[in-house]
């Protein structure tokens, strides 16, 4: 390719000279600066055209346009420090140049430098007011940020300059769509259709809003439209396939992506959809090899090196996912989605601080980050850093109004907090949103029984396990909502479904222990603590609740006093307060040894009289007791509701 490009400037430069009448350098330029244009057709030859622009701006040091394709190409390569260079160059040369402007706005966006960039957008608009494509490229800005309130009002001004413009009520369109508003981005789609009945953009930006709203086939027929205005579209085409990927369609998927390969396989975009492609089908290996084989054609595209971490991630090498994440981090510093991808690496590797770095780093790079805010707040929650968590779920629900799960997600957090009232509007939002969703639903639930409105959850998760029958979480949360109610057979069926469904939900099992508790069943007590116990053997509570239970029972079947007297024991070795030190001494008058057992029990006496507020009721009784050689009885029964 290079030497083609020589060729193609040496003719340039032999018909120039042969003219004589321009100077030698000012020739010599002009050659140059028609070689780099050539080499600028092509992404695989930026090196080629910087070089060429590079010895053209030394021959001719004071022409700005120059500097300004340089720093374009730049721009391609990745290099946005050098691009902001020499776009400053050219501004110094040239004040009034807006489209300098604009690209230096962009390079400064992608080193995150996000103020200076909208610096120099609002700098082109003062410079040319009265056109559109500023504004234009400010709302796409603006929707790169994921600001999409913002991206409409600049869309809107551009339109009001050139109203009869496809392309961008495209653009508004999808923007519309972007900000919670499907049916308002389809209308102006329709719109621009009208407008320009021949052109395809119309369908291709209908066919990615349907495609983001779930309805992949209607995705389908846009860009079926879109190849018959355009029957050479490899857009259309490679769109097509990624829409038959998400319906399911896995071979029409990729029948039209090897389509796309094999009308232009020496560019990197075929083998971008079949990367996306085999990550849907769960073939990550194929969809590895595809990224990379793109970014041997395409080498500086971001896009394509997320698609490759990614890829590495699905197939369990996180070491290869990382080295990715790494590698395109240090060609793109400033593109939050590399830190992003590289957080969820490091969360699915159980590294959580790394995680919570990469995810602040992301919304530092771009505040307006749903996806980073999204998954900081569902981090702190997580952690039960309550507070965090709402800050994150709003700055979510602050860039896009319409997304559910932060209010999903914010209802829960302000149950946490105590916040009833906002609790339940988030709640009520949420369901508004997407009332058939199971995951809303559950949330929603879990959020009313958090606010003990357990009524409410139970009507809630009621219809999450309708649309879910194995839901396992749910029939968890609808058994605590029964709980509160004091329906504790209604609470045990729920919680016996959830661990038939999930039997690794430990905390079913201890909160079915607490109702066949309530309900006077010392022998399901057992079992349940038993059973999470295996679960989640460390849990301090639960095995002094167990021991207490197979010491002080009713129940012959039940006693156990020589695993009783291991559990307290153990329990007493690690830390004494009152309530350990009184299970402990009711295992030793179960097993006889009632010196030790009054002893233990003394010792417990002093501790709740020095202020330990661990200590159970009638505990000098239980003292008597074993003074006069009697183990302590006890039956948990209380009264269930009328419901029951």
């Amino acid at each position: 390719m290079k030497a083609s490009l020589a060729i193609t400037a040496g003719f340039i430069l032999a018909a120039l000279l042969n003219a004589g009448c321009i100077p030698k350098d000012k020739m010599l330029a002009q050659a140059y600066s028609d070689s780099a244009r050539v080499a600028l057709q092509d992404p695989a030859t930026m090196d080629q055209a910087i070089e060429d622009l590079s010895a053209a701006a030394k021959l001719s040091p004071d022409n700005a346009v120059l500097l300004f394709q340089r720093g374009g190409a730049y721009a391609r390569t990745g290099d946005h420090e050098q691009a902001v260079q020499d776009f400053t160059q050219a501004i110094n040369m040239i004040a009034r140049f807006p489209a300098a402007y604009v690209q230096r706005a962009k390079s400064y966006a992608a080193l995150g430098d996000y103020e200076k960039a909208r610096a120099d957008f609002d700098a082109a608009i003062a410079l040319l007011p009265d056109q559109a494509w500023p504004y234009r490229e400010i709302a796409g800005f603006c929707s790169q940020q994921g600001n999409y309130g913002q991206a409409l009002v600049y869309y809107l001004k551009a339109l009001e300059i050139e109203p009869d413009n496809a392309a961008l009520m495209c653009l508004m369109g999808k923007a519309q769509a972007d900000a919670g508003y499907p049916e308002k981005g389809i209308q102006t789609c329709l719109n621009a259709a009208k407008s320009d009945p021949q052109s395809a953009e119309p369908y291709l930006t209908m066919g990615l809003i349907y495609s983001k709203e779930g309805d992949h086939y209607a995705a389908v027929e846009q860009y079926t439209k879109a190849m018959v205005l355009d029957p050479g579209s490899n857009q259309a085409l490679g769109r097509r396939a990624l829409a038959y990927a998400a319906a399911g369609e896995y071979d029409k998927a990729l029948a039209d992506a090897q389509k796309v390969v094999a009308d232009d396989p020496d560019k990197a975009l075929g083998y971008y959809y079949l990367g996306s492609i085999y990550t849907q089908r769960n073939e990550p290996e194929k969809a590895y090899e595809s990224y990379t084989k793109a970014l041997e054609i395409t080498p500086n595209e971001p896009a394509l090196y997320l698609g490759q971490a990614h890829a590495a991630r699905l197939k369990g090498d996180y070491d290869l996912a990382l080295k990715n994440a790494d590698e395109a981090i240090a060609l793109f510093p400033g593109k939050d989605s590399l830190y992003f991808e590289r957080g969820n690496i490091y969360e699915i590797m159980g590294q959580k601080p790394k995680a919570l770095e990469d995810y602040l780093k992301a919304v530092e790079l771009n505040p307006q980050s749903v996806q980073g805010h999204f998954r900081l707040g569902v981090n702190y929650a997580q952690s039960l850093a309550n507070q965090k968590a709402y800050e994150h779920f709003s700055k979510v629900i602050e860039v896009n109004e319409n997304h559910v799960m932060a209010y999903a997600w914010r209802a829960v957090i302000n149950a946490r907090l105590g916040k009833k009232a906002e609790g339940v509007s988030d709640s009520e939002k949420a369901v508004a949103l997407k009332s058939d969703s199971p995951l809303v639903l559950y949330f929603t639930g879990t959020a009313y029984g958090l606010l003990k409105m357990p009524e409410a959850a139970i009507r809630q998760l009621d219809k999450a396990v309708q649309l879910n029958p194995e839901y396992a979480l749910a029939y968890m949360e609808r058994g605590k909502a029964h709980m509160q109610l004091r329906q504790y057979r209604a609470a045990v069926r729920d919680l016996e479904k959830a661990v038939q469904y999930n039997p690794d939900l430990c905390g079913a099992y201890l909160q079915a222990a607490y109702a066949a508790r309530y309900m006077g069943d010392d022998l399901k007590t057992v079992d349940w603590l038993s059973q999470y116990l295996d679960c989640k053997p460390d849990m301090e509570e639960p095995s002094r609740l167990l021991a207490w239970v197979l010491s002080v029972s009713f129940d012959d079947q039940v006693r156990d006093g020589a695993r009783a007297l291991e559990i307290a024991q153990g329990l007493v070795n690690k830390k004494k307060p009152a309530s350990y030190l009184e299970t402990l001494a009711a295992a030793l008058a179960e097993t006889g040894d009632f010196q030790q057992a009054i002893a233990v029990q003394q010792r417990a006496l002093e501790k709740v009289r020095a202020g330990d507020q661990t200590g159970g009721a009638d505990m000098e009784q239980r003292l008597e007791f074993y003074q006069h050689q009697k183990p302590w009885r006890e039956r948990v029964q209380l009264k269930p509701s009328l419901a029951e």
